[in-house]
């Protein structure tokens, strides 16, 4: 009979959701019955609220709150009110019927639930949690006895847990799968591609938020000797606005690309990477070695991530315009501030995560 997986997430966290659907992706469905479950569907009102926090742009409430539960008082009493947000018949009655014989967490809260779970004997279940911040939050620490292994995004990240009193041997430093492709092209194909020189650094700028136009106006405004990839994502209406700016004013040195499959080959070619502290972005840059100049993060989680960037010296935040202005003119007239980050992201650089993470799933399943 084959054994069953269970990949646990909650949609509402953007890493979550993708770091599921990519392990999803890549897990063997021929020996193994694998299913995903989204929590943010069976949550209740309180929990809605909790998602409106956490998915809108209320940065200092949502900074606070993360900031406030991270400690072991707090952090116990957000998991039991976690645990009766998500907690329900229906919830109850599908992991049962599906009895999983390993359940792979995404977030937190997911964790709490199937721990709680075992706990009441609804299930008797292995658990994989994967850590898709990079910070050891209290939060993810708080069930770590009931929990079977973690993967964490790198060898920093499992010293801190270590720290926090987390059994070494169940640790393991494998990295966050990313949605990069395994190989890029060849340096000179890209800059052919997109009809860009090598005699300027390429700075590559993830402008999918309204407030992003204006930095990009205040960092245009100073000519400087850069050539810029605006990537807007699926902000059709924020593309527009920037083709438009760039049109009156005549601006030479910027691309403006909507959305696009070719994130890989785009930061392989840049020198550095403009983005607010989002997990998935941090995570693909540190892959590839790049350099990051950090916006203002949007939530909690994109907080801790900046400090985590910040501490470690891959790259400076700039949340304002005026200061992405600075730290831009910074980084070119005393490039070896970018060299100096390149060196240390290539310490803890690594290739996809997927593969080490399916084989670990596999171990503990047929342990």
């Amino acid at each position: 009979m084959k054994k069953k997986i269970l990949i646990s997430y909650v949609s509402y966290s953007n890493t979550s959701k993708s770091v599921a659907y990519n392990i999803y992706d890549k897990l063997d469905k021929k020996k193994y019955i694998v299913s995903l479950i989204d929590l943010s569907e069976y949550g209740s009102k309180i929990n809605m609220f909790s998602n409106f926090l956490f998915k809108n742009n209320l940065e200092l409430l949502s900074g606070l709150f993360l900031k406030l539960v991270n400690n072991k008082l707090m952090a116990i009493s957000y998991e039991k009110q976690s645990i009766k947000c998500f907690d329900n018949g229906e919830l109850r009655s599908i992991f049962s019927t599906y009895n999983p014989d390993l359940v792979l967490t995404t977030h937190y809260c997911a964790s709490y639930i199937v721990t709680y779970y075992n706990r009441l004997r609804i299930t008797n279940t292995k658990i994989i949690s994967i850590v898709t911040d990079y910070t050891a939050h209290t939060s993810w620490i708080m069930n770590s006895k009931e929990i079977d292994k973690y993967v964490v995004s790198n060898e920093i990240l499992k010293s801190d847990f270590i720290k926090k009193g987390v059994d070494t041997s169940s640790i393991y430093p494998y990295g966050l799968p990313s949605n990069l492709s395994a190989s890029t092209d060849d340096y000179e194909t890209i800059l052919k591609k997109y009809s860009l020189k090598n005699d300027k650094p390429i700075y590559l700028f993830f402008i999918d938020i309204e407030r992003g136009f204006e930095y990009f106006k205040t960092i245009i405004k100073k000519d400087l000797p850069v050539y810029y990839i605006l990537a807007t994502s699926k902000n059709i209406s924020l593309k527009v606005k920037c083709e438009e700016y760039i049109y009156k004013n005549d601006i030479k040195n910027v691309l403006v690309l909507g959305y696009t499959k070719d994130i890989t080959n785009l930061i392989s070619v840049s020198d550095v990477i403009i983005s607010k502290p989002g997990s998935s972005t941090i995570n693909e840059c540190i892959l590839m070695g790049k350099p990051l100049i950090l916006t203002s993060p949007s939530n909690s989680s994109e907080v801790f991530n900046m400090k985590y960037i910040l501490k470690n010296h891959f790259g400076m935040k700039a949340t304002t315009p005026i200061s992405l202005k600075r730290k831009i003119s910074l980084c070119l007239n005393y490039p070896f501030i970018i060299n100096s980050y390149r060196n240390k992201l290539k310490k803890i650089s690594s290739v996809s995560s997927k593969e080490k993470i399916c084989k670990l799933i596999y171990d503990t399943i047929n342990e």
